[in-house]
């Protein structure tokens, strides 16, 4: 009996032990070896807090090695910034231990080996390279057009789009579906929000496979949900305070008895500044009738916000504190791309969200016809 005892104390002895050096060994690593990377720093960039920092940097050897260890993860994407430039290497990783094998001369080929989830990821990434291939190709045939002034092509070509965008949204759906316990597919819909309510994210999310209830992307695609819940199609405003332009307060409340469109925007933001005739257009229109607009900027440079509002003649009230991304009121609409806009009803109700173009014309209309 005491060499039993004595045997199965080893055996738990051994367990111990072995346990200790699992965790000791949990966690992920990148071993990596670059071509011509001599003494090269290499940054190690996550999400943290909604924007991607630098969470760990090294210097690579004479020979391009380099090593990077973390903590647990669940499954995230990561970005690997080699050098100074712009080089950047996509690596979606768990508690992996990675090879990366490459050459400075060519970044986008990089090899990856040791990670199922980035085998996932690369996957679906390799098939919307076609799709990217295609859009391209559309792009350049729309700028032929255009320039030529065929508008009957532009139009085949807008309608050839769509239907692209289409098929790239069920190839996605369809992924997603296919990858349900995979961090990857959850990565996939935190990562295309644009437009998206309450209501449709908590019926994508329901798909997801439940062991990924503590995923990362699981809990802020969660904490999106129940801030887009508070700023949708019918619930009151989200009230907020900045500055305008004359350093005067100024907040939504103040134009309660009017409709109000609250539009986010920036003087960087290309799409922003092409929509900007046609929300000037329909502000005269429908100024008179009792229709105003909020400006709310993105912007970071106080002069670029002011020479942006000068050059588009933006005459309605205009406020920012100068927060770029983390400006305060577009956090608390959930805005995640710019231009983004809230229609208010006169009792400070919301009642259209992204409206742009025609479709913003065509609600003003309707509103206005029964005013």
């Amino acid at each position: 009996m005491k060499k039993v005892m004595l045997f199965a104390l080893g055996l738990a002895a051994l367990g111990a032990c072995t346990n200790q050096k699992a965790e000791d060994t949990a966690g992920y690593s990148i071993n990596g070896t670059i071509a011509g990377a001599d003494s090269v720093m290499i940054r190690q960039l996550a999400l943290v807090d909604g924007e991607y920092e630098v969470i760990d940097s090294t210097y690579s050897d004479s020979e391009g090695h380099f090593t990077l260890k973390g903590d647990r993860v669940d499954g995230q994407l990561y970005y690997l910034r080699i050098g100074e430039g712009r080089s950047i290497v996509d690596l979606f990783i768990a508690d992996d231990k990675v090879t990366l094998t490459g050459s400075m001369d060519s970044i986008d080929a990089m090899t990856v080996t040791g990670s199922e989830v980035y085998d996932t990821y690369a996957s679906f990434t390799e098939g919307m390279q076609a799709f990217d291939e295609q859009n391209r190709s559309l792009y350049m045939r729309y700028m032929q057009a255009q320039q030529e002034g065929d508008t009957v092509l532009m139009a085949t070509i807008d309608a050839e789009y769509e239907a692209l965008m289409e098929e790239q949204d069920g190839f996605r759906e369809k992924f997603i579906a296919d990858h349900a316990s995979s961090s990857v597919a959850l990565y996939l819909i935190f990562s295309n929000l644009y437009g998206k309510g309450a209501e449709e994210l908590s019926a994508e999310l329901t798909v997801i496979d439940s062991s990924l209830s503590s995923s990362m992307y699981y809990t802020l695609l969660q904490d999106q949900i129940a801030l887009l819940e508070k700023v949708a199609v019918g619930q009151p405003a989200v009230v907020f305070t900045q500055n305008d332009t004359a350093g005067q307060p100024i907040s939504p409340d103040q134009f309660k008895g009017q409709y109000l469109l609250i539009d986010f925007w920036a003087s960087w933001c290309v799409t922003c500044r092409q929509e900007n005739p046609n929300v000037v257009a329909m502000y005269n229109e429908f100024h008179e009738k009792g229709f105003e607009i909020l400006g709310v900027s993105f912007d970071q440079d106080r002069a670029k916000w002011l020479g942006a509002i000068e050059q588009d003649g933006l005459m309605w009230p205009q406020v920012s504190d100068l927060g770029g991304w983390d400006n305060a009121a577009g956090k608390q609409y959930g805005v995640r791309s710019i231009p983004h806009t809230v229609l208010l009803d006169p009792d400070g109700t919301i009642i259209a969200k992204n409206l742009r173009g025609e479709e913003l014309r065509e609600k003003l209309e309707e509103i206005f016809a029964e005013a």
